[in-house]
């Protein structure tokens, strides 16, 4: 071999490794930056895990309100129940409680989630439906504890029951102004029960331009502390019903449940339902829909939870920056 043909096979050999060299960088980079998108990606989904946790932290809280009743009121109402008490009587007890309507805490959470919007139609999710019935769960079983009667259920039957009856109010139309028995009844016949609805209809322009959850967790605290309060002019059958103690045997040896709904006007429904026992009776329907008495659960979401999204965000942006530092580097 010449010399100029051995300088040649050198140079080529060169050539070759630096080719080589070349594509093993490009590879290198190629694959960094396969790295970069990956990891931009897990810190994405990892940041909307975050936040949809955060979200449901604050969706999820049930605020927790107190209702405290007197004694003598107390006393009162027993006693009208059994009509040793005169309604005027319980009314003046009565009123002495009416101080209460004022103790309602604000969600600072809740203000911030607007439901409407210059009079648009007020739409909650399943699961904010269903943590306001429990809210009123938790209000209406604070005082039956204080009346000795047993206190209400809310299931998925009497959440699903409300959501019938909420709909049948919104087809009408028009913001009602009093029970719609014909909805009710047609409700109690697919569910076999019997109704007792309390209704908690704004004041006109109550609501602002801007409503918010809220509001109608205020709205719905005080509906039922102007029903304990404030119900000569019912005859005192919504004070009686929370109380559970409508002096009716059927509804008040009965296991109860509650569903709370709202219409499409910002109207709070409390329906306080008890299996009907006359079903298949003197032209009572047998019920298209089975009942399902099991409790629901609330959905929360623990500080836990909220620790482990964060810590998983911060993992994937370390991993990020790690890729990033590997693509200067190739």
């Amino acid at each position: 071999m010449t010399a100029a043909q051995a300088n040649l096979a050198s140079a080529q050999a060169a050539q070759s490794q630096t080719t080589s060299a070349l594509s093993s960088a490009e590879k290198a980079l190629s694959a960094a930056k396969s790295q970069v998108v990956a990891q931009e990606a897990a810190v994405s989904a990892a940041q909307a895990a975050l936040t949809k946790a955060q979200a449901s932290a604050a969706a999820n809280q049930i605020p927790s309100s107190t209702i405290t009743l007197q004694a003598d009121y107390v006393a009162a109402l027993k006693g009208y129940v059994k009509g040793t008490v005169t309604s005027d009587e319980l009314n003046k007890i009565a009123a002495q409680g009416l101080n209460q309507f004022y103790d309602f805490q604000a969600n600072a959470a809740f203000s911030k989630v607007i439901v409407s919007q210059n009079g648009s139609t007020i739409t909650l999710t399943v699961q904010e439906v269903q943590n306001l019935s429990l809210y009123a769960q938790n209000l209406i079983n604070q005082i039956r504890a204080q009346f000795g009667t047993r206190a209400v259920l809310v299931t998925q039957s009497s959440l699903d029951y409300v959501e019938t009856v909420v709909a049948g109010y919104n087809a009408a139309g028009k913001a009602p102004t009093w029970h719609n028995e014909d909805v009710l009844n047609a409700a109690d016949d697919q569910y076999g029960t019997m109704f007792n609805e309390k209704m908690n209809i704004p004041y006109v322009g109550w609501f602002p331009d801007e409503v918010t959850l809220n509001d109608l967790y205020y709205d719905t605290y005080q509906g039922i502390v102007s029903m304990l309060y404030a119900d000569a002019h019912a005859n005192w059958g919504h004070a009686k019903s929370l109380a559970g103690d409508l002096g009716n045997h059927f509804y008040d040896d009965a296991q109860q449940y509650l569903g709370g709904g709202v219409t499409t006007w910002g109207d709070v429904l409390y329906e306080v339902l008890a299996l009907n026992p006359f079903v298949g009776m003197w032209g009572t329907p047998t019920p298209s829909k089975a009942f399902d008495t099991t409790p629901v659960k609330p959905t929360v979401t623990t500080a836990a939870d909220l620790t482990k999204a964060q810590n998983a965000l911060t993992a994937a942006t370390a991993r990020l920056t790690s890729a990033k530092a590997a693509v200067v580097a190739a």
